[in-house]
């Protein structure tokens, strides 16, 4: 980090959580040990001179996969999955709240990538070795309405606990170029995946 920031890359975006589930249980185990190894990135970029902005769902299933839900259910607000992405992401912000080391917030890292897309038997950030299911389902399907929701939801969690008021990113990526007929016809027994016109 040192190195890079000396050369002028002094704002970095990351991975907030671990990729996988099975990297995620050392903090559902030992949630001490966890906050203090991100204490020592936090401080080593602020030696550095560098600021960070953490991503936080940089795999889309990594929460859910970990309560052993599918996707959808981080929609639920009485689910496990929603209870530990919310909770960490509490966590988070307000551990560091008062800290400039941390430039912005990220909510994820491009979910909009898999929004309207049918999972159903797709192989999708699946590893069973590394804590996931081997194939997913319908259920972990959802629509460009849900991921605006959550997204709503995320963004208001983060901005209550964030006292210097820091930018919050989507994360989100550029639409795909049929992704208005997709989301139009989410629903539909026969999903329209032609282009998108300007009509």
């Amino acid at each position: 980090m040192a190195a890079a920031c000396s050369r002028g890359f002094t704002f970095i975006r990351f991975a907030g959580t671990a990729y996988w589930p099975i990297s995620m249980r050392p903090w559902l185990s030992n949630e001490t040990a966890w906050w203090a190894l991100f204490d020592e990135l936090v401080a080593d970029a602020s030696r550095a001179g560098c600021t960070l902005m953490p991503s936080f769902l940089w795999n889309p299933f990594v929460f859910s996969d970990l309560a052993g839900e599918p996707f959808q259910q981080l929609l639920n607000t009485s689910s496990l999955s929603r209870a530990y992405l919310f909770m960490y992401v509490q966590t988070a912000v307000a551990r560091y709240a008062n800290n400039p080391a941390i430039a912005a917030w990220e909510l994820w890292n491009e979910l909009t990538d898999l929004a309207d897309v049918n999972q159903d038997n797709a192989t999708y950030y699946c590893a069973p070795p590394l804590g996931t299911p081997a194939y997913r389902t319908r259920q972990d399907n959802y629509s460009t309405d849900d991921l605006i929701a959550l997204q709503r939801d995320l963004a208001a969690t983060i901005r209550a606990a964030d006292t210097l008021r820091r930018p919050i990113s989507s994360g989100n990526d550029i639409p795909r170029s049929n992704a208005e007929n997709m989301r139009a016809t989410y629903h539909d027994s026969h999903q329209n995946y032609n282009p998108d016109t300007r009509d």
